[in-house]
């Protein structure tokens, strides 16, 4: 019928209109998506789980039960404080890692730099702001506030501190025993929690510096030194060293269930050292050390239960 030909095409017309305006918002969600899939790669899961279960941990050991408020803080302080340190350091970092880890989002093209360092602003508003509506005492505000602090001495220029390697090696394990201390402080004056934080900094003392033999090639790459190339095999005895100072504080030093954790970790991560030595593969060492207190936290914090 000729007088309906007009509305029929108006009605294709309608129809494709439709399907494009879908297409066009199909594209945009899935955009979005890849964008916020490559900003939740700059953290690592296993510095967020650990940040995560100290803050948690450290509650549990003072005999409190854990309320739903304790995990929206450990959310916030790992998901903004310490994500900010990881993003700002994936940032400044991006060119050697493009060397050493050219699938993380920003050597793999995946994230814009820009784009980066306006989510990595946005991370430090926050890591500034949050803690005056959260922090329990001045020394708890305080630990909060020097969590950023701690990524900018670490990444930013032109201090850029993570290119020596015993400030960095300091601040990282500044970094990893603040969430434990913040849960602990809940329930526990400084001074009674002081022998378990300086147990746990014991330990990654000894722990940290392992990281450096998986960064060999990046190392050699760029022109930076790090501690396996500084002392070698040295490294195995020092750390050695340290893990059975840590497992002996434990000992000697601690209650209870931390007592059982800091020693099974301690004597588990030496064997893993010393089986590594003996067979002449590092490749991975730190990595199921960081596997190791995550699952035996677990394992622990489950039978405490």
């Amino acid at each position: 019928d000729p007088d309906s030909q007009p509305e029929t095409e108006a009605e294709a017309e309608d129809q494709s209109d439709s399907a494009g305006g879908k297409s066009q918002l199909s594209r945009s969600l899935r955009l979005c998506f890849d964008r916020m899939t490559a900003l939740a790669g700059l953290f690592r899961p296993d510095a967020a789980a650990i940040s995560f279960l100290s803050y948690l941990v450290g509650i549990m050991l003072t005999g409190r039960r854990l309320e739903a408020p304790d995990f929206l803080t450990a959310a916030l302080i790992t998901l903004i404080s310490t994500n900010f340190i990881y993003s700002y350091n994936c940032l400044t970092d991006r060119h050697e890692d493009a060397v050493g880890h050219p699938e993380r989002p920003l050597p793999s093209g995946r994230l814009h730099p820009s784009a980066a360092g306006i989510y990595c602003l946005f991370l430090l508003f926050a890591a500034v702001i949050y803690p005056f509506f959260l922090a329990a005492s001045p020394v708890g505000l305080g630990l909060l506030l020097l969590l950023p602090i701690l990524g900018i001495l670490y990444s930013a220029p032109p201090m850029r501190l993570r290119r020596f390697p015993l400030p960095a090696i300091l601040i990282i394990c500044t970094g990893l025993v603040i969430p434990l201390t913040l849960g602990l402080l809940r329930g526990e004056s400084l001074r009674q929690i002081w022998p378990i934080t300086t147990g746990v900094f014991l330990f990654c003392l000894a722990a940290v510096p392992l990281k450096s033999m998986e960064e060999v090639e990046e190392a050699h790459q760029t022109g930076r030194t790090n501690v396996y190339l500084s002392i070698g095999r040295g490294l195995f005895f020092y750390s050695a060293i340290g893990l059975v100072l840590s497992g002996a504080w434990a000992f000697l030093m601690l209650p209870g269930p931390m007592r059982i954790y800091l020693e099974l970790v301690s004597g588990l991560s030496l064997v893993l050292l010393g089986y590594s030595t003996l067979r002449r593969r590092t490749a991975g060492l730190y990595r199921n050390i960081i596997r190791l207190i995550i699952l035996t936290g677990i394992g622990l914090a489950l039978i405490s239960l």
